[in-house]
């Protein structure tokens, strides 16, 4: 009974040492917190802000775009079927006009009996049926032009938003000089709008002149305006800029909008 009594009292406990760890990694948590938080650059937190509520402003655009699409989409069933009616209305009166041709040499044919007087009643009653599908054809064939003109109209897409490009909160170190990535070629923004393929970068004399331009800037960067699809032709851009000793960032575009520029040319006019 000693003898345990012995063992009880030379046991170690370790909740102490438990509890300084725990101490020490909530300590080396908040410091690890803190130096992140330290890092962070408030001007880019408002870019980043800024680019999440356009992104829901787009969004929203797009999905009143998209309800826009299915109403015109129901108009455009309705004039199709319009149309269809009046074409078989043309249909018919051309029928109309071919039986009183026949009706006619049949009875130029026939003999002054009982049959030819029914059907001189009948070609009677054809030509004033004719006469009065002739005198609704210009309105027919002006409300056919009007339906087909409207079906054109709404058949073609809506021209896609435009991209608004702001300056960031570096803007004011640097004096950017855009280009845009798009699928096959760089379109050079300085007002020309010369475009080159992308095959053709690293030979271009335009794109050559362009980045020249840039690296007489002091301040001067080439900014590279990607377009979704226009990915391997920002790498080859970059490259042949790098290659050339021209400095050089990017810029995603979502969708295909016509790109605005209008707040930098304001900011360089103030």
């Amino acid at each position: 009974m000693s003898r345990r009594n012995r063992e009880e009292e030379n046991a170690v406990s370790l909740f102490p040492f438990l509890s300084i760890l725990a101490c020490v990694i909530g300590v080396l948590t908040l410091l690890i917190t803190a130096m992140a938080l330290g890092q962070l650059d408030p001007d880019a937190v408002k870019d980043a802000e800024k680019q999440i509520q356009e992104a829901e402003q787009r969004a929203e655009e797009n999905k009143k775009v998209q309800q826009d699409m299915t109403d015109l989409n129901s108009d455009l069933t309705l004039i199709k079927q319009l149309v269809a009616q009046a074409e078989a209305i043309r249909q018919e009166l051309e029928r109309a006009r071919a039986e009183l041709k026949v009706q006619q040499a049949a009875h130029d044919a026939m003999a002054t009996d009982d049959a030819s007087a029914k059907l001189l009643a009948e070609m009677n009653r054809q030509r004033e049926r004719i006469a009065q599908m002739q005198k609704d054809q210009p309105a027919l064939a002006a409300e056919i032009a009007r339906l087909q003109a409207e079906l054109a109209k709404r058949a073609a897409p809506p021209p896609p938003a435009q991209v608004k490009i702001q300056p960031g909160g570096s803007g004011d170190d640097i004096h950017p000089y855009f280009a845009e990535c798009a699928r096959n070629d760089v379109v050079i923004l300085d007002g020309s709008d010369t475009r080159v393929r992308r095959n053709d970068l690293s030979t271009s004399e335009a794109y050559a002149d362009f980045m020249a331009k840039v690296r007489a800037d002091d301040k001067g960067v080439l900014i590279l305006l990607v377009r979704p699809d226009g990915i391997w032709t920002y790498n080859t851009a970059s490259d042949v800029a790098r290659v050339n000793q021209t400095r050089n960032g990017k810029l995603p575009i979502s969708g295909q909008g016509q790109i605005d520029l209008t707040l930098f040319q304001k900011k360089k006019a103030g």
